[in-house]
């Protein structure tokens, strides 16, 4: 699964964002985004730039083997109204395709407000616990098209316990409830020392969630939907 790396020359103060924040209030020129989700942020141009032209910039972030687009997309970022168009566009950096550190440190960074407005209901109890294995798989190439996985025969598929599957077109958790990232981590979950790193006081909320590169993320949840 690819993940999208998203880059830009002005500051970006998430922490102002209405559903997000980051811990000790920091700044970001870039953020991630998983396929399905969204994340609100406030632009805050540089000083030393006032109505410059900026250049926002997205690529994948993928650490998995096999064939897919590494194209970096890029847009224009305009002041109003943009007095100095003598300026060179101000290009963004960004984190390389593989940059895994990257991508974990700034998704544990995340917090929810967690306040009366928008409060983070964390289940604080649980009665029923879940344990999946997912991976990547393939799946064979519709007909009359060809495809980017290992042949031009194939696709990569999401796979959960060694069974590959079909995304479906609306994901479990969006379609009944939300779920709380609680925790993540890299190599095997461990039930009796890793729920001690739980964030159960302002997780984010989420429809969707990525799994670390050879590690587990733990959600929990309120099964709540009619006839469940």
């Amino acid at each position: 699964m690819q993940h999208s790396m998203i880059s830009s020359s002005p500051a970006l103060p998430t922490t102002e964002s209405q559903l997000l924040k980051l811990m000790l209030s920091t700044w970001t020129d870039t953020f991630l985004v998983t396929p399905g989700q969204t994340i609100n942020v406030l632009l805050k141009t540089k000083p030393y730039s006032p109505n410059a032209t900026f250049f926002m910039a997205a690529r994948p972030y993928a650490t998995g083997t096999g064939t897919f687009d590494n194209s970096t997309v890029a847009a224009i970022l305009e002041c109003e109204p943009p007095f100095t168009r003598q300026l060179p566009p101000l290009s963004p950096i960004l984190p390389s395709l593989n940059d895994t550190p990257f991508a974990f440190n700034f998704s544990t960074r995340l917090r929810s407000l967690a306040s009366v407005q928008y409060p983070a209901n964390v289940p604080k109890t649980v009665d029923r616990h879940f344990f999946f294995s997912v991976g990547l798989g393939t799946n064979p190439c519709p007909k009359n098209q060809t495809c980017q996985g290992p042949t031009n025969a194939t696709k990569f598929a999401a796979s959960i316990r060694n069974i590959s599957f079909s995304l479906p077109t609306s994901a479990t958790l969006q379609s009944y409830y939300f779920g709380k990232s609680n925790g993540s981590g890299f190599g095997n979950y461990d039930p009796n020392k890793d729920p001690a790193t739980f964030n159960l006081f302002d997780p984010i909320e989420r429809n969707t969630i990525g799994v670390p590169s050879g590690g587990w993320v733990v959600i929990r949840f309120q099964a709540d939907n009619p006839g469940e």
